[in-house]
């Protein structure tokens, strides 16, 4: 009841167990689907540990402001630990144990020396009721190069008293991730307890699907994406595993987005879909994703599941989750690239398996080097994982990537908050035909010999290239009031026109190479140059207009006597008018003077 009244609604059966446990002073280990709650055991202890302090250390700053601001709603003091706020005056505030929540990174927590100083604090270590790390899986995934001091942060126990406890919360940790983690937080199995429960999401349709393109094309989208305008758009997310992908992705979505649908995100701010990488999967709560993609082969199974849940966290909602792979990761792969498949026809692929042999994790190595931002910073196929075939269902692969029941095993449900809608599908191995409906023809291939851009030599720059400069700015400007965008002043105008295209148009300019919209657009690749590129034309001939081409020369005249006439008649007619040139050679055998 006390729960209840505190928060409003009845905690599960598992979020009770976990934070039973933590009162109990165990090591907890909490591994539960993405989207069931696992922030909501934060909390519960906090009602009846004394006043008690949480330390919660988060992988991403902003996951931590959205715990921390959870915290105030729910009315505990709080307070999030970052470069812009961490300072002796917070840490004094700390000691003096005006915060019951406190939210930090990794790399502070251990590499600021106020922390150092804030363990020697018998005040503030007597109230430390204990340390949660959330998405616990990056200890071991992420700490081995990637964020190395991640690795670390079981030197936390030699600097804590006994009573202070680990509270390790994932969706994904298979027994050799959680072997790892719980071997780095030196916590020992005796006082450790773990809450499991299964990671199949059933209101998500799983399907794997075979690029018919190059994985650099990205053109394998239009399959999944509806863009004649006539479909309604469903919210999305598509995981890359780099930034760069991310932004071709983006950038291959936009260019085959109806006119009207540009539109409506520019100007109305619609928010259609988000293309991404983990760091955003981590810091966004959407509810209503319907559709998940991921872009291409990722080694381990705990970051596609991290990535695949992130559909439909109401459970009241049913979603698509489409993994796109290339082709060399399948058993039909001889070493070429397939052809596509006739436009206007869908092919009902056969139950193909996806390799996982250590061949293949050399050729996802060597993928992985081509990616040169890599961030599948979790690049461990563990004998779990490896003896999943693609003909054994989603029930093998969601085991694969949590855990075998063991200690305290939840799988019935309690509630109708436990009870996820299941899926009518299942996946494209027990449905195929029905998942592959899903799928649209591609959109004919275009042509990938682009214009060849004009290399911009060094030159001087003229007053009319100053002037080009100040008018496009003030143009930019005005646009960004004019579409209601001017909430940041940094990316605000580099929505409608970067910096980057902006120079680019000044150079082009200053060699008159910008003569038509289309010149305009083949020279820059500027995604509205359909929309306001004849209002940059205009700016650009009043500030640089072209050059006149140069007036031809006269054409001297050359007097020729008409046919017929005869030498004296000629004399005749030409002897009141004196000749202006007098040449020799004349054709009357007049000589010359």
């Amino acid at each position: 009841m006390i729960v209840r009244n505190k928060f409003g609604i009845t905690p599960c059966t598992w979020q009770l167990q976990s934070a039973l446990h933590q009162l109990e002073k165990k090591n907890v280990f909490t591994i539960s689907p993405t989207g069931s709650g696992k922030t909501f055991m934060f909390w519960i202890p906090l009602l009846f540990n004394d006043n008690g302090i949480i330390l919660i250390v988060t992988p991403l700053n902003i996951l931590g402001e959205k715990t921390h601001n959870e915290a105030k709603m729910l009315g505990f003091s709080a307070y999030n630990l970052s470069a812009e706020n961490s300072t002796d005056e917070a840490f004094n505030d700390i000691v003096k144990l005006k915060y019951h929540v406190i939210t930090v990174s990794p790399e502070r927590v251990l590499g600021d020396t106020r922390f150092k100083n804030l363990w020697k604090s018998k005040r503030f270590t007597n109230a430390l009721f204990n340390v949660t790390f959330d998405e616990g899986h990056c200890i071991s995934e992420w700490g081995k190069d990637f964020r190395p001091l991640y690795s670390e942060l079981g030197n936390l126990r030699w600097f804590l008293p006994d009573h202070v406890s680990f509270h390790t919360v994932s969706a994904t940790m298979p027994p050799h991730i959680l072997h790892d983690v719980q071997s780095k937080l030196h916590i020992r199995s005796y006082n450790t307890t773990k809450i499991i429960r299964s990671n199949d999401r059933p209101n998500i349709h799983l399907m794997v699907e075979e690029m018919k393109y190059s994985r650099s094309s990205m053109h394998d989208l239009t399959r999944i994406f509806s863009f004649n305008g006539n479909t309604p758009h469903e919210k999305f997310m598509l995981f890359t595993n780099s930034h760069d992908k991310a932004e071709s992705a983006c950038s291959c979505i936009h260019l085959h987005m109806p006119p009207r649908s540009r539109d409506k995100v520019l100007r109305r701010g619609d928010i259609w879909g988000v293309c991404c990488t983990d760091a955003a999967g981590m810091g966004l709560d959407l509810r209503d994703i319907t559709l998940v993609i991921q872009w291409g082969y990722t080694p381990s199974l705990c970051t596609l599941m991290q990535r695949l849940g992130r559909a439909a966290r109401d459970p009241l909602l049913t979603a698509l989750a489409v993994y796109f792979v290339e082709p060399m990761y399948f058993d039909t792969y001889h070493g070429k690239q397939k052809r596509p498949s006739p436009q206007g026809h869908i092919s009902v692929p056969t139950r193909k398996r996806a390799k996982h042999s250590e061949t293949n994790k050399a050729n996802g190595s060597r993928l992985d080097r081509e990616d040169s931002e890599l961030e599948d910073h979790g690049g461990i196929v563990s004998d779990a994982e490896e003896n999943v075939d693609g003909d054994m269902g989603r029930d093998n692969i969601a085991e694969a990537a949590s855990m075998p029941a063991h200690e305290v095993s939840l799988g019935i449900p309690c509630c109708a908050r436990c009870s996820v809608k299941s899926s009518c599908y299942c996946c494209d191995i027990c449905n195929p035909t029905a998942l592959q409906s899903r799928l649209f023809p591609s959109l004919p291939l275009p042509s990938t010999r682009a214009k060849r851009k004009f290399t911009i030599k060094p030159y001087k720059m003229t007053t009319g290239g100053h002037n080009l400069r100040w008018e496009l700015l003030q143009w930019r400007s005005f646009k960004v009031l004019e579409e209601d965008l001017d909430g940041d002043d940094f990316f605000s105008p580099q929505i409608i026109m970067s910096n980057k295209i902006l120079d680019r148009i000044i150079d082009l300019a200053h060699y008159s190479k910008i003569v038509t919209v289309t010149a305009l657009f083949e020279q820059t690749h500027w995604c509205y140059t359909d929309l306001y590129g004849p209002e940059i034309l205009k700016i650009i001939n009043t500030c640089i207009p072209l050059p006149q081409p140069p007036s031809p020369k006269p054409v001297a005249s050359v007097s020729v006597p008409v046919l017929g006439s005869s030498s004296i008649t000629n004399q005749h007619s030409l002897a009141p008018n004196p000749q202006p040139i007098e040449a020799a050679g004349s054709v009357d055998g007049l000589s010359a003077k």
